[in-house]
């Protein structure tokens, strides 16, 4: 019997503090909904002041509005001017869409120019080289990039080999071998743009690049006798006084121009 007088009471006290829990929630949830009432009215009072503030601030009769630039003063919009055209307007934009395109076109037509240009370039520079190996006693090709210069050499005297176009005579020795060597061509005018500092170089058979810098460089005289008929304007004998002597005529056999190379 004490025992269920002790159940009793047990389950009493357990319905006693589940009371008290539940009341303590539920005044908990009343709090936190006044306090979040508190702040909805708090929010409400500050908007509505700051509304006032700024409805205090604005002058209804001098409202200026600013919109991407443009200023509206309390203006009225006129009625429309019929008469206004928009034809000239379009063809001035029909005008300038006409202007890009045969820009485009012209640019698209020079790209073009200039690919046939340097295929032009790439075949005739072919077509330069490809009888290099058809006359005898080819060595190699001379380079003078100062003066444009890009000549077959042939290890020959003949008068033949410097009269033929894109050809030079080299004597008397190959340009792998060493020594002095004389580079003879008629077409060889630009050779006047040489000066001592410039360089140069040859492209042997073989692949073999020698490369040579200016020596020496003036206006000669040759009176076509053997090796020393090479000399300066003073009687000096040119013969011998670098590795590579080129000499091209000036409008005659006997004057000449001559640029003289040693190896770099």
């Amino acid at each position: 019997m004490a025992t269920l007088k002790q159940f009793a009471a047990l389950l009493m006290a357990v319905a006693a503090l589940l009371t008290s829990v539940l009341a303590l929630s539920a005044t908990q949830k009343r709090a936190e909904a006044q306090k979040a009432s508190a702040e909805a009215v708090t929010k409400a009072v500050v908007a509505a002041q700051q509304e006032e503030k700024l409805e205090s601030t604005l002058d209804t009769n001098t409202c200026e509005a600013e919109l991407l630039g443009i200023k509206a003063l309390n203006t009225e919009v006129g009625s429309f001017d019929a008469s206004i055209s928009t034809a000239e307007p379009l063809q001035a934009i029909e005008s300038k869409l006409n202007q890009a395109e045969e820009k485009d076109d012209e640019k698209e037509e020079d790209q073009k120019d200039g690919q046939t240009s340097q295929d032009s370039s790439a075949s005739s520079s072919a077509n330069k080289y490809a009888d290099d190996y058809d006359y005898a006693d080819f060595c190699g090709r001379l380079y003078i990039p100062v003066a444009g210069i890009d000549v077959a050499l042939y290890n020959n005297t003949w008068q033949e080999t410097c009269n033929r176009s894109d050809s030079a005579a080299i004597f008397p020795h190959r340009p792998e071998d060493g020594g002095s060597n004389i580079v003879a061509d008629n077409e060889l005018e630009t050779l006047t743009s040489v000066s001592v500092g410039s360089t140069a170089y040859v492209i042997t058979p073989s692949g073999q690049q020698i490369n040579y810098v200016c020596v020496d460089a003036f206006d000669g005289h040759n009176d076509v006798t053997g090796y020393d008929a090479l000399q300066k304007d003073d009687g000096t004998i040119v013969w011998g006084s670098a590795e590579l002597i080129v000499y091209t005529c000036l409008g005659d056999s006997y004057n000449v121009r001559v640029a003289c190379f040693n190896r770099a």
